[in-house]
């Protein structure tokens, strides 16, 4: 058998998964690049990944898949709330493994375990960005 890299299938399976997450009865776009057409959007990117324990039977991969919710909106007004609850929503979703497995392809998903959690506001005079951040570790094995 021959490795094959995770990070590709992952992040497709992660955006499939997030695909109908909505906030106040709008859907909220899931992209890797940064959306300037959006004021809510979630951003995918893997920064790191690593062989997680593979055996020469076997490719086994510990992926960290960063999963960030950008929210806009007019400076002075309180907006932590969307990020909060669109986060939740893809905490829910990502920790379903049986969801999660059922639409990646060429691995099975070990496990998931979201960590490290951040917040970071950025305020210009008119508007302000709220970018709320978790990473997910994906144990993945090739199948």
């Amino acid at each position: 058998m021959i490795a094959k890299d995770p990070i590709q299938p992952i992040l497709k399976a992660v955006k499939e998964v997030l695909s109908n997450i909505t906030y106040d009865g709008s859907k909220v776009p899931v992209t890797t690049t940064f959306d300037s057409a959006n004021d809510t959007y979630i951003m995918l990117s893997a920064p790191d990944s690593d062989d997680g324990g593979s055996t020469d039977d076997s490719f086994i991969f510990d992926v960290t898949v960063r999963v960030e919710v950008m929210t806009e909106f007019i400076t002075g007004e309180e907006q932590e709330t969307p990020s909060n609850v669109i986060m939740g929503q893809i905490t829910e979703l990502l920790t379903d493994e049986e969801y999660v497995n059922a639409v990646l392809n060429g691995f099975d998903l070990i496990v998931v375990a979201p960590f490290s959690s951040e917040k970071d506001t950025q305020q210009e005079n008119v508007s302000s960005v709220i970018i709320k951040r978790k990473d997910f570790n994906f144990k993945v094995e090739q199948l």
